[in-house]
């Protein structure tokens, strides 16, 4: 089998080799390698297994007591032995048919290992060139666009309208410049039309359209601003109303006196009055008193 691949690669390396044709080397399994292999591992499962079915057929059913513990132990013991010699065979066969599986493994490993190293040094080198290419028409590109927005550039950078599908290889350059015309022609009308709202707004409705908003989402940020705006207009003008109204309100004797004592509560007054009143009258005059800190006491004079 080696000697078969071996002149293989010999003829692929010859002279004689068709250099238009990619020829296969094809990789092979020894037919007779596997004729030899049994088409199963021979035991005499089918009288053991018949033979410990009935054999533990009262340990799969049995209840344990006390009477029956002892026997019962053993009887575990007696099922581990049996079940580890069981599982030492079976550990046995698996590592020695494992021995040339692991062999032939580590062979097709190998072969994939060298295919895919020769794989990627090309394909590497591919996905580079590639790469360089999808650069380089971007630069075309932006410089294409740069070169003809003019006035719009500052509302919409390349970034925004560019499509990732230029780069492509089939996509032909004179295309592309077609469809940047088409996008700046767009980006213009765009804003002749934010710009024709005539908009209190327009310094912030460009700065929204600069962040990539559509035309419709600026003039949805226009309506709002002037609805925001309307309220709290409304609002201004309800509260100076109320500032107006409140004014016209007829102040008290008590707002009165607390105007008096706010504007002049660093000097005090003594005022000498005569009052007239009931008992009850006079004890709810002297909480008033205290209650707002206004000090009194009794005029013998008056």
């Amino acid at each position: 089998m080696n000697e078969e691949i071996q002149n293989a690669v010999e003829f692929l390396q010859s002279s004689e080799v068709d250099r238009q044709f990619v020829r296969q080397v094809e990789f092979m399994v020894d037919d007779g390698c596997l004729q030899k292999l049994p088409q199963a591992i021979i035991t005499n499962f089918s009288e053991v297994y018949s033979a410990l079915l009935k054999m533990t057929e009262n340990d799969r059913t049995l209840i344990v007591t006390e009477e029956n513990r002892k026997e019962c132990e053993d009887r575990c013991a007696l099922l581990n032995k049996q079940i580890a010699n069981i599982e030492a065979q079976r550990k046995d066969i698996k590592k020695a048919w494992n021995i040339p599986y692991a062999a032939f493994e580590a062979d097709c490993k190998k072969l994939v290992g060298l295919l895919t190293t020769a794989k990627d040094n090309l394909w590497g080198q591919i996905k580079a060139s590639d790469e360089a290419e999808k650069a380089d028409k971007e630069t075309l590109y932006r410089s294409y666009y740069e070169a003809h927005a003019g006035k719009i550039l500052p509302y919409r950078s390349y970034a925004q309208i560019a499509d990732s599908k230029w780069l492509n290889k089939g996509k032909k350059k004179e295309s592309v410049f077609s469809e940047i015309d088409q996008k700046i022609m767009t980006i213009i009308e765009e804003l002749d039309a934010i710009c024709d709202l005539n908009s209190e707004f327009e310094t912030a409705l460009l700065a929204k359209y600069k962040d990539g908003a559509s035309v419709i989402d600026v003039i949805l940020y226009n309506n709002r601003l002037k609805t925001e705006k309307q309220v709290a207009e409304a609002k201004k003008k309800t509260d100076e109303k109320t500032v107006v109204e409140e004014k016209k309100v007829p102040q008290t004797d008590e707002n009165q006196a607390e105007t008096v004592n706010d504007a002049e509560e660093e000097k005090v007054y003594p005022v000498d009055i005569r009052v007239y009143a009931t008992k009850s009258q006079l004890a709810k005059l002297k909480s008033f008193f205290h209650a707002h800190g206004i000090r009194f006491c009794r005029c013998i004079d008056c």
